[in-house]
């Protein structure tokens, strides 16, 4: 209930007092304490933080139980054990094993490591230590760090970082993007790491050292597309282009979202009009346009809703379009409910009716003719049958 309902009062002494037509209000001292009810709720401890530790301590150990029950193990309990292992009384022996067997070892996508992930390399190999007799090389890019919610942790990056100062090299160099948009990238985060906290909020003031950049900005060369973008004949069309509109606070989260979606399309159908009309496109070295296709529109969103918006307002526009990060359930689709029909009849391959409902499923494209020649067929129905009773 809100804190100004009208629910908390109606049933006190007062309460009743106000709304009482006829009579004495009834008393009971069940109706006096209803006056401090509001303030003795509010003083109840809150048990939330309590039951979701209580529920992941059972869930883990649960989980435990029926894993050793089963005698399997996930690659986390993998690196728990390694890690336990290193720590142990035979820890220095294994990790000089390790060593022994490779010398050299390279973490991808470094960005996306975990304090237990990196808590194993630096036993192993020793970040700071940086021993000539090994090596360790890590390769990543904190701005693509986004899997925070399977563990990463982006100050294990930061932190690994200070430790191996002196040691980092920069890949400067882009090789997909035209030289119009690196520059138009780098214009902007070079803008940003001006403001006091640096482009990426990682500049401390009062860092060990004084003033202290965690994550500073590099630009980029471009050696990658030679062509570029080109609208109405203008040589220099800006390969980045900002919108103002309306804040999301001023319209609603959902209107926000919709009208974003109706300008974005509109700019796309327009461009391809354009395109039509060899008035947008790409221009190479040769001096010759190519014009902007659907297949060169990509539209990145944070969420579902997101993309679903952009498909509608392109749908109202008759434009087709593909979601490449579709996250519905492939139990839901239709391929799902054949395969369910396949994997019924090979279960059971004495059943015709199942194997006949396998059959006629559109995966397998039969034809209406193949499928009635089946019943009046007796070998080639044979060979069906010996084909479900193979799988």
């Amino acid at each position: 209930l809100k804190a100004d309902s009208t629910a908390w009062t109606r049933l006190t002494p007062q309460g009743l007092a106000d709304v009482w037509r006829q009579g004495e209000p009834p008393l009971h001292p069940a109706l006096d304490h209803m006056v401090s009810l509001p303030g003795q709720l509010k003083s109840l401890p809150d048990a939330r933080s309590a039951l979701l530790r209580h529920a992941a301590v059972w869930c883990a150990q649960r989980l435990a139980q029926e894993k050793a029950r089963h005698a399997v193990m996930g690659y986390q309990d993998l690196l728990v054990r390694l890690d336990a292992a290193l720590r142990g009384p035979t820890g220095a022996a294994l990790a000089a094993r390790i060593r022994q067997q490779f010398p050299v070892a390279l973490i991808d996508e470094f960005q996306d490591t975990d304090a237990l992930q990196l808590r194993i390399f630096d036993t192993v190999y020793g970040v700071q230590r940086n021993d000539p007799a090994t090596a360790l090389v890590l390769i990543g890019d904190p701005k693509q760090s986004i899997y925070a919610f399977r563990g990463a942790d982006i100050h294990t990056y930061l932190a690994t970082r200070r430790h191996t100062q002196g040691r980092h090299a920069t890949l400067g160099t882009n090789f997909r993007s035209t030289a119009g948009m690196v520059q138009a990238v780098n214009r902007v985060f070079g803008q940003a790491e001006g403001q006091a906290q640096g482009a990426f909020g990682y500049r401390l003031q009062d860092g060990p050292g004084g003033e202290e950049n965690l994550l500073p900005f590099h630009a980029a060369a471009a050696r990658g597309r030679s062509e570029h973008w080109q609208v109405g004949g203008r040589p220099d069309t800006p390969a980045l282009t900002f919108w103002c509109v309306q804040a999301e606070e001023a319209l609603g989260s959902e209107r926000h979202r919709d009208q974003m979606a109706d300008l974005c399309a509109r700019e796309m159908v327009r461009l391809l009009h354009a395109g039509r009309q060899q008035q947008a496109g790409f221009v190479g070295p040769e001096g010759r346009l190519r014009a902007v296709q659907p297949g060169d529109m990509a539209v990145l969103v944070n969420s579902g809703r997101e993309a679903q918006a952009v498909r509608a307002a392109l749908g109202r526009l008759g434009v087709r379009s593909v979601y490449l990060s579709d996250q519905r359930s492939v139990y839901r689709s239709p391929m799902a409910a054949e395969l369910q029909r396949w994997l019924a009849a090979c279960a059971a391959p004495g059943d015709e009716r199942l194997l006949r409902a396998a059959l006629a499923t559109p995966a397998l494209g039969l034809s209406w003719a193949e499928l009635d020649a089946l019943r009046h067929d007796d070998n080639a129905w044979e060979a069906r049958l010996q084909q479900c009773h193979a799988c």
